[in-house]
C-alpha cells in the first residue's frame, strides 16, 4: 500500500509527463513537416530556363551539320556500291560476248560503234542503249543505275513509257544516272575500242569507264549538238547513260552546262576499266573547266618514249579535257591508233 504523500504527488507528475510527451511529439511532427517541405522540387527560375534552352540550341547546331555530313557520306557509299554492281554486270556481259561492252546499233553507219545515249537523228533507239542490255540478266535491280545522292532521283523512270507508247521510248525521262566514257566511241575511228577486253587502254586501272552524271541544279533537256548543225532535238535527256564528255562536247558546238558534278561533298564516283571504283575530287575541275595539254597529266617518259594521257599527247584543240590525273585517272591511256 502506497504512502498517502506519494499518492498525492503522483497526479501532478503524471500530468507533467504527458504534457512533455505531447510537446515532444509536436516537435517531431514539426520537424517531419519541415523535412517534407525541403524535399519538394523547387521551380526553375527564368534565367535557369534560358540557360537550358541555350544549351539545347547549341547542341542542335553542333549535331545537325554532323548528321547532314553523315547522310551525304552514306549516300556516297551507296553510290559506290551501285557503281560496283554495274561494273560487275558489265564484266559478266563481256564474258558472255567475247569481250564486247554493250553498245547500241547505229543504222545510219553500221561500221561505226553505236551511241552511248539516245540520238534520234541517227536513229539510235533508247531501248537499245547499253544499260538496258544489262537487265535483268546481269543486273536484277535497275535502281542500281540511280545515285542515292542525285537530287532528281525521284524523276527517274527506268521503263520510260510515254502515254500510249511503248516501254523505253520516252526520251524525256531519265533512266540511268551513270554515263560511259564517250572517248570509247570517239576514238573508235582508229579501232573498235568497245571491245575493251581485246583492245583495252594501255593502263586499264587508270582509264575512266563510267562516271556519275549531272548537273544537279537542273534536269537538263538541252540537245547535245548545236542547232546550227541542223540536228535539232537530239539527245534527251542527260541522265540517259551518256554525257561523260572530256570537254562537255565543245568540239561539237555544245554550250549547255557541264555534266560534271560534285554532289558527294566535292567529289563524285568513277570506275576504271579494271572494275575499281574511285572517289574523285571535282571542285577544281569545275572551277577551271577543260584544260589544254599539261605535262604532269601527259606523263611522257622520254626514255621509253611512252605517255599516259593520249589527249595531252595529241595536244589538239578538240582534246582540251577535264584532268583527273591527281586521282590517277585519264580519259584514255596509250595510243589507240596502235591497237590492232
Amino acid at each position: 500500500m502506497r504512502h498517502p504523500r506519494m499518492a498525492k504527488c503522483a497526479g501532478p507528475d503524471r500530468a507533467d509527463a504527458r504534457a512533455a510527451l505531447a510537446q515532444q511529439v509536436q516537435r517531431c511532427a514539426s520537424m517531419l513537416g519541415a523535412s517534407d517541405r525541403s524535399r519538394r522540387p523547387r521551380a526553375f527560375t527564368l534565367i535557369e530556363l534560358l540557360v537550358v534552352v541555350a544549351i539545347i540550341a547549341l547542341l542542335i547546331s553542333i549535331l545537325i551539320p554532323s548528321l547532314g555530313r553523315a547522310r551525304k557520306e552514306a549516300q556516297a557509299v551507296a553510290c559506290r556500291s551501285n557503281l560496283q554492281q554495274v561494273m560487275l554486270a558489265l564484266r559478266m556481259y563481256q564474258d558472255d560476248h567475247k569481250g564486247w561492252l554493250p553498245q547500241s546499233y547505229n543504222p545510219k553507219n553500221p561500221y561505226q560503234p553505236g551511241s552511248l545515249w539516245s540520238e534520234s537523228a541517227w536513229g539510235v533507239s533508247k531501248a537499245d542503249l547499253w544499260f538496258y542490255k544489262l537487265t535483268p540478266t546481269y543486273l536484277g535491280n535497275p535502281n542500281a543505275f540511280i545515285c542515292p545522292g542525285d537530287p532528281i532521283r525521284a524523276l527517274f523512270d527506268y521503263e520510260s513509257t510515254p502515254d500510249g507508247g511503248a516501254p523505253r521510248t520516252d526520251l524525256g525521262k531519265a533512266a540511268c544516272g551513270y554515263g560511259m566514257n564517250y572517248a570509247l566511241r570517239h576514238l573508235s575511228m582508229y579501232t573498235d575500242l568497245m571491245n575493251a577486253e581485246n583492245k583495252p587502254p594501255s593502263m586499264p586501272s587508270y582509264t575512266i569507264l563510267l562516271a556519275e552524271v549531272g548537273p544537279d541544279d537542273v534536269f537538263e533537256h538541252v540537245p547535245l549538238y548545236a542547232q546550227a548543225a541542223g540536228d535539232v532535238g537530239l539527245s534527251f535527256p542527260w541522265r540517259d547513260g551518256g554525257r561523260v564528255l572530256w570537254n562537255d562536247g565543245a568540239h561539237m558546238g555544245f554550250t549547255a552546262p557541264t555534266w560534271l558534278t560534285a554532289r558527294h561533298s566535292g567529289t563524285i564516283n568513277m570506275s576504271s576499266f579494271d572494275g575499281a571504283v574511285h572517289k574523285v575530287p571535282t571542285l577544281e575541275q569545275l572551277r577551271t573547266g577543260p584544260l589544254p595539254r599539261n605535262r604532269e597529266c601527259e606523263g611522257y617518259n622520254s626514255t621509253t618514249r611512252t605517255f599516259v594521257c593520249y589527249f595531252c599527247y595529241k595536244n589538239q584543240s578538240d582534246f582540251k579535257h577535264y584532268q583527273f590525273h591527281r586521282s590517277k585517272l585519264w580519259w584514255w591511256t596509250g595510243d589507240p591508233s596502235k591497237i590492232r
